[in-house]
């Protein structure tokens, strides 16, 4: 089974300044999006959600409605954020952030603990909120092996730092979010390190300049595919969940990693809700 795991999700309001009528509201997060990507993929996974009060309630029926399969935790103490993003000619986002409130991240170990069977992957993608331990995801890594699960992280700041040691099966980020846990001047570098570290593979991706994904000693690098970008919103959200359909075609190497910059170059040639179909 693939789950994925969103701590800190988000209510996103799209708004075009140029479309006033065309905002959109649509529920996020970077667990969220993967399994929205997987499944474009036609991978099933099932998506762990903490839900912060009501926003929360009203993110997670948001989800199911889509049809994705949401197994919620709720956090009536806690606190949902809300994102604002504008998708007119120069993209801006404004994030909120969220609260847990004390024993939720102990929760949500205490379910993926009765959830995770051998075999079976756990995604755990985004930020934490706030009062939640940066030693969150590499506690949740350490879990997944010890139920002989595999296990992603895609974070950034002091929870990716804290990762690479937890040794997960891959540890995704982008170069500037590498600085977190690296000195190297490039992104191949900070593969590199990362893996020295523990993590199985670390797959760096470095915007126009495409992406490195260091594994089993090696570095493969991929260009950024050519397309016109309509966004760059979840592009590495794509990357992960190409990596996991990829990786589960028994694609390795270059191969794989071909395979992660193709859709990550279809996700960000698509317009994002309430954007103008000419890209205005």
């Amino acid at each position: 089974m693939l789950y994925t795991l969103t701590m800190h999700p988000a209510v996103d309001l799209f708004f075009n300044p140029a479309l006033r009528a065309d905002a959109a509201v649509r529920a996020g997060g970077k667990g969220v999006n993967v399994s929205r990507f997987l499944r474009a993929l036609g991978r099933p996974s099932r998506c762990v959600v903490l839900c912060g009060g009501a926003r929360g309630r009203f993110l997670c029926a948001s989800l199911a409605e889509e049809g994705l399969d949401v197994l919620p935790l709720d956090d009536p103490d806690g606190l949902c954020r809300i994102n604002l993003k504008c998708t007119g000619a120069q993209e801006l986002a404004l994030d909120g952030r969220g609260r847990a409130s004390a024993g939720a991240a102990e929760r949500i170990l205490g379910l993926l603990d009765g959830l995770l069977r051998p075999g079976d992957l756990l995604a755990a993608c985004g930020s934490l909120p706030d009062g939640a331990d940066a030693g969150f995801y590499a506690a949740a890594v350490r879990l997944a092996r010890e139920k002989g699960a595999q296990s992603i992280v895609d974070t950034s700041g002091e929870a990716l730092r804290l990762s690479p040691d937890a040794a997960p099966t891959l540890l995704r980020c982008n170069r500037a979010e590498a600085a977190a846990f690296s000195d190297a001047a490039d992104a191949c570098g900070a593969a590199r390190e990362a893996a020295a570290r523990g993590a199985a593979a670390v797959l760096v991706s470095d915007g126009a300049n495409g992406a490195y994904l260091c594994t089993q000693g090696e570095v493969f690098f991929s260009p950024a595919r050519k397309t016109t970008p309509r966004t760059t919103v979840g592009a590495g959200d794509a990357l992960t969940a190409a990596y996991i359909d990829g990786a589960l075609r028994g694609l390795r190497g270059q191969a794989l990693l071909s395979h992660c910059t193709a859709f990550a170059a279809e996700v960000i040639a698509t317009p994002l809700p309430g954007a103008a179909r000419d890209g205005r």
